[in-house]
């Protein structure tokens, strides 16, 4: 629903920042992550999603992935570009 709204309010070539919990589509949840899902889950959100699962109904293009070096790389933040 977010990635929806995220286009409506963008005009072209808008500028969107996104800080998540992102996989890489080709990564594995480690199993540290696996393990306090369930937790993590029943308090705040879900740990395992993918970029793509949530985006790729979009028309919102990365334009950049930075690892935040803070947490190992655990949060993703993406620079998103709306294109028509």
């Amino acid at each position: 629903m977010l990635p929806i709204l995220f286009c409506r309010v963008l005009k072209k070539n808008g500028r969107i920042v996104v800080l998540d919990k992102f996989l890489d589509d080709d990564e594995s949840p480690t199993f540290t992550r696996t393990l306090f899902t369930p937790i993590i889950r029943f308090l705040f959100s879900e740990l395992n999603r993918k970029f793509s699962d949530i985006f790729s109904k979009t028309n919102l293009k990365i334009e950049v992935i930075e690892k935040d070096l803070t947490l190992k790389g655990f949060f993703k933040i993406l620079r998103l570009r709306k294109v028509l």
